[in-house]
């Protein structure tokens, strides 16, 4: 018996978002992209939108699909996610740090019981066609990003495990661009299970932690870095100041030439034996974006005195 290997994938632009979609008709592009394409098979952002799908699909195949498709059974689906969603403290802080980070919150993209029952299936059928003629036509992916601009800041949650998100900008290194660029800072920083410089940095200050590494993700098209951190109450200010002061060195002098072979050997390495649960994050076609931005997400054990959330303010005003 011959194995036939699976299709590949691409990922397809779409200019429709959050801010796109009539006002009375709030998810419509989550219920369009979730019936041609699956429910885990889209990301729906701000004025556009990333579709993953078979390299081979046609028109009619994206047009059967949409025909088999149960749009009641589709809403029921979409609205449970929404709830779990809003019920999920990990999901709470994601969308915290997305706003921190971008000043947009497209991570509720998902419509509510109220706003489904008010989209027609019309609707749906006809945004549905109009996706399928735009996603086979020749536009460059960039074209379609999301022009959102990175503002920073600082979240604060105040419960006896504090979540911190940090937005900072953080320029590559010349000669490494795009998506790789994540890829090189984050092993250099260090990945989970594999320490690097921002670890040894905090060992030699002698700052406790539970955890620092980094990780590269995409977001509105852009290369991002996300870098987790955990440690007490007392150390988050320490902790905080010494990942600043890692990541202004790789600002002001950049990683060293001969160690970005080495670097990018080991992202390749690492990828291979921990590849992303996040389909989205291996694109088909690399969008052309800003540089990089990095949004430190800090676990804090603890309750936070005001006075230290004051300095943690200062803090990143400094970045």
């Amino acid at each position: 018996m011959i194995a036939t290997p699976p299709v590949p994938s691409v990922v397809r632009w779409i200019p429709w978002g959050t801010a796109t979609e009539p006002p009375a008709a709030p998810g419509l592009t989550a219920l369009t992209c979730a019936a041609l394409f699956g429910v885990d098979a889209y990301r729906v952002g701000l004025h556009c939108s990333a579709v993953r799908m078979p390299s081979r699909t046609t028109r009619d195949l994206l047009n059967q699909r949409l025909s088999k498709v149960d749009l009641g059974a589709l809403r029921r689906t979409l609205i449970t996610r929404r709830a779990h969603r809003t019920n999920d403290r990990g999901r709470l802080v994601q969308r915290a740090l997305h706003l921190v980070a971008w000043g947009d919150a497209c991570v509720d993209a998902l419509p509510s019981a109220a706003a489904a029952a008010a989209i027609t299936d019309q609707q749906i059928v006809e945004h549905a066609h109009d996706v399928t003629e735009l996603i086979h036509t020749e536009a460059h992916p960039g074209e379609w990003l999301d022009a959102l601009a990175w503002r920073g800041g600082l979240y604060y949650g105040a419960r006896d495990l504090q979540r911190l998100a940090i937005g900072v900008q953080l320029p590559w290194p010349d000669g490494i661009g795009g998506a790789e660029s994540a890829l090189i800072a984050a092993t250099y920083l260090g990945r989970v299970g594999a320490p690097g410089s921002l670890v040894q940095t905090l060992a030699h200050r002698k700052v406790p932690y539970y955890a620092a590494a980094a990780m590269p993700v995409q977001e509105h098209g852009t290369a991002c870095l996300s870098i987790g951190l955990s440690t007490v109450a007392d150390h988050v200010v320490t902790l905080l100041e010494a990942v600043r002061d890692e990541l202004r060195h790789i600002r002001d002098f950049g990683i060293p030439d001969t160690r970005v072979p080495y670097l990018r050997a080991s992202a390749t390495l690492y990828e291979a034996i921990h590849p992303s649960e996040d389909s989205f994050q291996d694109w088909a076609e690399e969008p052309a974006g800003p540089v990089g931005l990095s949004a430190p997400a800090v676990a804090v054990v603890g309750r936070l005195p005001e006075a230290t959330v004051t300095q943690l303010r200062e803090a990143v005003r400094e970045w």
